[in-house]
């Protein structure tokens, strides 16, 4: 009586559409865009080096006649928690000669030479590599605003939409003629990965670099408008060819490539631990059971885009700050004074080789350099993964189940 319904149920869906594929690896691109940018731009800002990559702190102190003054605080060592040698200079026996206030072991007093000392000091230092994401994060939104932290948007939103749709719609074509030609459940998401990347980067190279471009600071001839930096690249293009637009692709593609082998073999064998774990019944498998199937789908594919996105950014990071070193390091000079400021960007110097960069990189400023951001950058793929990977499973799900109603 009931084996006509349970063949009914067991028929395989009808799979999604071409159309609706596209839908849905682009369902969380531009959220997660809009979240992500940010960390991105304190990532890039970060990897730089340059002592203007991140601007310090200006508070205002008050002192203890009522007046106030400009006090200028940034992380560095020696300026965290005590004054500076000048300052300590000014302090004779338990009063200061500034303020006339009794001395407390956490007093500090700026004057009006110890400040302009102290922002020399703080503009000549670069920011270390490990600096704080969050104190980085606040401290461009207090000098920049809004519009610092979302330094390219633009180009973002301009190709993260093209970028999924033909990563995801060429990664599932590949996938599914390797699996057809015999390559394991493993083996074929990898080396459909891996070479959808390829295209995917290689197509939107240009947009990546304007994009870094305009996140970089203002010494590394970035933080300009998205028009600016697009007919300052398409100017280089023009004097140097148009090699000149994909400069870093090959530090991408040593990123990207290697990124997305091991993502897709993280990812899917995170997600059928998941799945194995949920059909025994066992701990977290019996409170995912209890939910919908297209819950279930989405939450496997969270769970395994984060820790599969958080491995792979590890270990491609230091490719990406060479990249981001060698984008920025060949970006036409930043026009100065008012009569530059309507002539044509400066010749921009000749990109340097990937490997020649990596050692200079190591042998001037340690094997710390080459992590970089590395937090910032945690902090903003691996979620991005997570929410890209759910919603594109959830979505197919959704697609091939109206289908098959």
């Amino acid at each position: 009586m009931s084996s006509a319904p349970a063949m009914e149920d067991e028929a395989p869906p009808r799979q999604p559409t071409l159309l609706q594929k596209a839908l849905a690896s682009s369902a969380g691109s531009v959220i997660t865009a809009l979240v992500t940018t940010p960390l991105d731009v304190v990532k890039t800002r970060l990897q730089t080096g340059s002592p203007q990559a991140i601007p310090p702190v200006i508070i205002r102190q008050h002192q203890h006649d009522g007046s106030s003054s400009l006090a200028t605080k940034k992380r560095h060592p020696g300026m965290r928690h005590k004054p500076t040698s000048q300052t300590w200079a000014m302090l004779t026996g338990h009063r200061c000669l500034t303020c006339g206030s009794v001395i407390k072991p956490a007093h500090i007093c700026f004057g009006a030479e110890e400040f302009r000392g102290a922002r020399r000091q703080a503009a000549q230092q670069p920011p270390r590599a490990t600096a704080s994401t969050m104190r980085a994060l606040l401290q461009i939104g207090r000098a920049e605003g809004l519009r610092g932290l979302y330094s390219g948007l633009s180009p973002t939103l301009a190709m993260v939409v093209p970028q999924t749709v033909l990563y995801f719609s060429c990664y599932e074509a590949f996938k599914a003629r390797l699996e057809t030609a015999g390559l394991g459940q493993v083996a074929a998401p990898m080396a459909a990965g891996g070479s959808a990347r390829v295209l995917a980067v290689v197509a939107l190279a240009p947009l990546e670099l304007v994009r870094t471009r305009m996140q970089g600071p203002r010494d590394s001839g970035g933080g300009g408008g998205a028009p600016r930096t697009l007919r300052a690249a398409l100017s280089e293009a023009a004097s140097g060819g148009g090699r000149a637009l994909f400069t870093g692709l090959v530090p991408t593609l040593w990123r990207d490539v290697p990124f997305s082998v091991m993502y897709w073999a993280g990812y899917d064998t995170i997600r059928r631990a998941l799945a194995a774990r949920q059909r025994r019944g066992d701990g977290g498998g019996a409170l995912l059971r209890r939910r919908s199937a297209a819950g279930d789908v989405m939450a496997h594919a969270f769970l395994g885009g984060v820790g599969a996105g958080a491995l792979a950014t590890v270990v491609t990071h230091p490719f990406d700050v060479v990249k981001t070193r060698q984008q920025l390091a060949s970006a036409p000079a930043p026009p100065r004074g008012a009569a530059a400021a309507t002539a044509a960007a400066t010749a921009a110097p000749p990109a340097e080789r990937m490997w020649p960069l990596a050692r200079r990189i190591v042998q001037q400023e340690g094997y710390g350099a080459l992590l970089a951001g590395l937090p910032a950058r945690v902090a903003k793929v691996a979620p991005a993964c997570a929410i890209m990977i759910s919603s594109y499973e959830g979505a197919k799900h959704v697609f091939a189940g109206g289908a098959a109603a």
